[in-house]
């Protein structure tokens, strides 16, 4: 679900994993006579260690959020053209069959109930669902334009 995430996880792995050979090499050394610059070392992967691991885990939250909001847009817009496309049939069949045209307030409120219903079967986010009549009124707005 958020592959930047497990990119992320699986960097800070490999990262630690290149780090416990240098920390066994200090440990070992610690018991020797250090000098003053490998001891400094040792404290400086240590408090780099200790600092990096929480500022990249929550840096990898946030990208993955943002992915995410991202994807979820991209759907919403996909469904307003969906939601426009069931509600331009819906009043072309009804012409067919006899009916008065239809206005276009009407066709928006078909479009956003099938958008709606369609963002809860993929349970779209609330943000992104907000956005989804204006979409929709946007998407309704260039088939006027168009003459359509």
């Amino acid at each position: 679900m958020y592959p930047i995430l497990l990119r992320v996880a699986a960097l800070a792995a490999l990262v630690l994993a290149m780090l416990l050979p240098l920390a066994a090499h200090a440990a070992e050394t610690a018991a020797r006579v250090q000098t003053w610059w490998q001891a400094l070392l040792v404290n400086v992967v240590e408090v780099a260690t200790a600092i990096l691991i929480p500022v990249l885990g929550t840096l990898a939250v946030v990208v993955a959020r943002r992915y995410d909001f991202k994807i979820e847009q991209d759907q919403a817009e996909k469904i307003a053209a969906q939601a426009v496309g069931y509600a331009e049939q819906k009043a072309k069949s009804a012409l067919k069959d006899g009916n008065a045209k239809s206005t276009g307030a009407e066709r928006m409120d078909m479009a956003v109930r099938f958008a709606r219903q369609t963002a809860a079967r993929y349970k779209l986010s609330s943000r992104a669902t907000d956005k989804l009549s204006d979409l929709i009124e946007a998407e309704l707005g260039k088939k006027i334009g168009n003459g359509g």
